[in-house]
């Protein structure tokens, strides 16, 4: 180890005080901590000669710290309310530089290419600033760095074709940025990557398999973006996944049945694509998944009985699928489950009863299938239910008056079946209801009067075959 006598470490102290001070005066605000500790006059002290020793460190001022031989190896401004540029901060007069955290503040610009210049560092955080144009390819040069985190921001151009240099790298944030062109494959080289963020750009093309390869990936997400083909079957490598989202893009294909290997996986969200084929059965063995988000693409089949397994979920989303076949039963022994989206698919059969043991639910809609039956009394026990939509199906018998119980309820929407009987006056308990639809059906009866003491938004009873007149409470005492 060389060791630098007192005149070196006073001229590089000096080198680095003036790089910094430099890019000080370049700046358009300065938090006060940096405008008054920034400066080379000398500290109060009560030993002249530490005076004149520190009077050119910048180890003591606001975001600085040294290393042990006294150079600057930390800037750390993150949320700091400085606005400006970086262009003028001379990262080759700062060669120590280990650790640089700058997010949240209003630096715009480039990001300058001299940053490649940094042998030595390990973190890089410039996130939520408003830097502009490419990210630099002088970045892959920094070998060392673990951490490279340059989210929302207004970045555009593609991902460096030279990130795979970055072989050090754990966490990679790239997200909400205006990035384009595909992933480049050499993305496939970082093999100590568990953290992968470049959701909510306009990336396209396909899904490099070799991610598939990076077996310590903890999260990815790549949604909202514009990638196309299929998922690669390789993804079932990634035993150590606990979170895969691939939402918004616009992937084809099936399933691939290996995603069921990933049995660590909490939260699968493959919604919002062109997905086909049935829900493979393999999904079964995700005992740790609590958020499954298939949602808005072309699903068929049945919802297979393997769910059964998922005791831990708690967020069912199926919607505007094309699946068929009847809701599993022993879904209702799920007691974590706290939204259930199955609408806009070709389910028939009943209603499970089992659904009244989901005592923490709070969103129930399996509206516009192909339901049949009565809507169970047991519905009744779900005391956290604030959203009940059972519209457009083909359900028959009377609202049970066991639904006057759910006094979380905020809304009702039970249109267009062939329910029948009268409305319950029970619904008059509901104090938090704000919307009530129950047109399209066979309903008959009055109108029970303790609806009137509902300050309701909206209520829909037409086309039934209701008699009587429309309560004056109803009328004048709500907000309709």
């Amino acid at each position: 180890m060389k060791w630098l006598t007192l005149e070196e470490t006073c001229s590089r102290n000096i080198e680095e005080a003036n790089a910094l001070l430099q890019w000080k005066s370049t700046l358009q605000r300065i938090p006060k901590p940096m405008q008054s500790s920034w400066s080379l006059l000398p500290q109060k002290s009560t030993n002249s000669s530490t005076n004149q020793n520190t009077s050119v460190s910048p180890c003591t001022w606001f975001g600085v710290s040294c290393n042990s031989e006294g150079s600057v190896n930390q800037l750390n401004l993150s949320q700091s309310n400085v606005k400006g540029m970086l262009y003028d901060l001379s990262f080759q007069s700062i060669p120590n530089l280990k650790y640089i955290d700058l997010h949240i503040n209003e630096l715009f610009g480039t990001i300058p290419p001299q940053i490649g210049s940094l042998s030595k560092l390990v973190y890089l955080d410039l996130a939520s600033n408003n830097f502009i144009g490419i990210i630099p390819p002088e970045i892959c040069f920094l070998t060392s760095l673990e951490v490279l985190s340059l989210f929302q921001n207004k970045l555009n151009g593609s991902i460096p074709h030279d990130i795979g240099r970055l072989k050090s790298l754990i966490h990679l944030a790239l997200y909400t940025n205006n990035l384009e062109s595909p992933i480049p494959s050499s993305i496939n080289n970082l093999s100590n990557l568990a953290y992968f963020y470049i959701y909510k750009n306009k990336l396209s093309g396909t899904i490099p398999p070799g991610i598939g390869n990076l077996i310590n990936l903890v999260e990815i997400n790549l949604s909202d973006n514009l990638l196309f083909g299929s998922i690669p079957s390789s993804f079932g490598n990634l035993t150590n996944l606990t979170w895969l989202s691939l939402f918004s893009n616009q992937i084809t294909g099936p399933i691939p049945p290996e995603i069921g290997n990933l049995k660590l996986l909490k939260i699968l969200n493959l919604s919002t694509n062109n997905l086909s084929g049935s829900i493979p059965p393999s999904l079964g063995d995700l005992k740790s998944l609590s958020h499954l988000y298939l949602h808005i693409n072309q699903l068929s089949g049945s919802i297979p009985s393997s769910i059964d397994s998922l005791s831990n979920l708690a967020y069912l989303y199926l919607y505007k699928n094309k699946l068929s076949g009847t809701i599993p039963p022993k879904i209702g022994n799920f007691t974590n489950l706290v939204e259930i989206y199955l609408s806009e698919n070709l389910l028939f059969g009943s209603i499970p009863s089992s659904f009244g043991n989901l005592s923490n639910l709070t969103f129930l809609l399996l509206s516009r299938n192909q339901l049949t039956g009565s809507i169970p009394p047991s519905l009744g026990d779900l005391e956290s239910l604030s959203l009940l939509a059972l519209y457009k199906n083909h359900l028959s018998g009377p609202i049970p008056k066991e639904l006057g119980n759910l006094k979380n309820l905020i809304g009702m929407v039970l249109t267009t079946n062939k329910l029948s009987g009268s409305i319950p006056p029970s619904l008059g308990n509901l104090t938090n209801l704000e919307v009530l639809i129950l047109h399209g059906n066979q309903l008959s009866g009055p109108i029970p009067q303790q609806l009137g003491r509902l300050e309701l938004i909206v209520l829909a009873i037409g086309l039934n075959k209701l008699s009587g007149y429309l309560l004056e409470e109803i009328c004048n005492g709500g907000k309709l």
